[in-house]
């Protein structure tokens, strides 16, 4: 019950920016590169993403997060690479905002190190739904805010982002 009340509110707030949204940030033939830290429920994540506009709305990419957490006597990694598409929402012109929303698909590594005790976990498939919203300082330049809800694999859960976004094209 908990999951599908947060993806209404997710949701909604999807459809309300949509309503902001700029069409010169996000266009076809443009690229995108982001370093990107944030909060979770087990560790700080950090990592990496690279968007590449398919067409004028619907944009393309990967990332890859690790995040890692370690108490006496044991240690805990995981790593997340994945790919995604979003739609941004181009139709009302709002001057260097960017808002998109899609899904991702990944899998989890996951790997732990204890010399007290046996440590239970696995690595595994998650797919999440991901909302992005950036705002540019510069034509190159953007800070990036990203909620991404896993609804299915072993580690599923909420990850807020923050990051810089370089246009590389």
């Amino acid at each position: 019950m908990k999951k599908i009340f947060t993806f209404i509110i997710v949701l909604s707030l999807v459809f309300g920016m949509s309503l902001m949204a700029g069409t010169k940030e996000f266009k076809k033939g443009a690229s995108f590169i982001t370093g990107e830290f944030g909060f979770s429920s087990w560790a700080t994540p950090f990592g990496a993403s690279y968007e590449m506009a398919y067409n004028d709305n619907i944009g393309i990419g990967a990332s890859a997060w690790m995040q890692s957490w370690s108490s006496v006597g044991f240690s805990q990694t995981l790593i997340t690479p994945s790919v995604f598409a979003q739609y941004h929402f181009t139709k009302i012109n709002v001057k260097k905002l960017d808002v998109a929303a899609g899904v991702s698909l990944g899998y989890s590594i996951y790997s732990a190190d204890s010399d007290l005790f046996t440590i239970t976990g696995s690595s595994s498939l998650f797919l999440s739904g991901v909302l992005t919203i950036r705002y540019y300082f510069t034509d190159k330049l953007a800070v990036s805010l990203k909620e991404t809800y896993s609804f299915l694999g072993d580690w599923s859960g909420s990850y807020a982002m923050i990051g810089v976004t370089y246009r590389l094209k």
